[in-house]
């Protein structure tokens, strides 16, 4: 978790509408949906 002090990447509101609106409308079963590069990032690393 240190690598994600200090980091230059974070989540916008537009990032966020836009990902409940693909979750939304996900007809894949995909439970998981990070939104904004640094949530990706910390997905990533799971």
């Amino acid at each position: 978790m240190d690598d994600f002090t200090g980091q230059d990447l974070f989540t916008m509101k537009s990032d966020v509408a836009e990902t409940v609106w693909r979750a939304v409308h996900d007809t894949t079963g995909r439970l998981r949906f990070p939104a904004g590069p640094d949530a990706v990032r910390l997905a990533q690393a799971k």
